[in-house]
C-alpha cells in the first residue's frame, strides 16, 4: 500500500471516529454537560482551545510551504507521508478535543471551533492532485 492510500485511510478513520463520538453524544450514550456551569474551568478550557485552533489552522495550511519542510523533503522524499500525517493530526486532535469539550460543557463555542477545524481539513485532505502538486513542488 502506498503512502497516499495510507493517508486517506487515516483521514477517513479519523473522521469516522469523530462522527462516532458525535453520534454517541447526540444519542445520550455519553454523559453530556458533566462540567456545565463550572465557569472558571470552562473559561480556561475555552481560552486554550481557541488559541490552539487559531494556531493549528495556519500552521497546518502552510506546513508544506515552509523552507524547513521543503529542504527536508528534498533530502528525504519519503518523509512527505509523515509531514502530511502531521498536518492532518494538527487539525484533527484539536477538533476531537473541541468535540469532547462540547459534550462536557454543552457550549456551542466548542462546536464552532470544531467546525472551523473541520473546514480547514478540506484544504489538507489527502487527494491525488494535492499529492502530485506538493511532491512536484519539492522536485523543482
Amino acid at each position: 500500500m502506498n503512502t497516499h492510500n495510507s493517508l486517506k485511510i487515516v483521514a477517513f478513520a479519523c473522521l469516522a471516529f469523530a462522527a462516532a463520538v458525535v453520534v454517541l453524544g447526540e444519542t445520550g450514550a455519553l454523559h453530556n454537560g458533566v462540567l456545565a456551569g463550572r465557569q472558571p474551568i470552562e473559561f480556561v478550557v475555552q481560552l486554550v482551545m481557541s488559541v490552539l485552533t487559531l494556531l493549528a489552522v495556519p500552521v497546518a495550511l502552510r506546513l508544506m510551504q515552509t523552507r524547513t519542510v521543503r529542504r527536508k523533503l528534498r533530502v528525504r522524499a519519503d518523509s512527505y507521508g509523515r509531514m502530511a500525517l502531521l498536518r492532518w493530526l494538527l487539525l484533527w486532535v484539536p477538533m476531537m478535543a473541541d468535540v469532547v469539550c462540547y459534550y462536557l460543557f454543552m457550549k456551542v463555542a466548542f462546536a464552532y471551533l470544531g467546525i472551523i477545524l473541520l473546514l480547514a481539513m478540506v484544504f489538507v485532505f489527502p487527494t491525488q492532485q494535492r499529492w502530485n502538486n506538493e511532491t512536484k513542488q519539492q522536485d523543482e
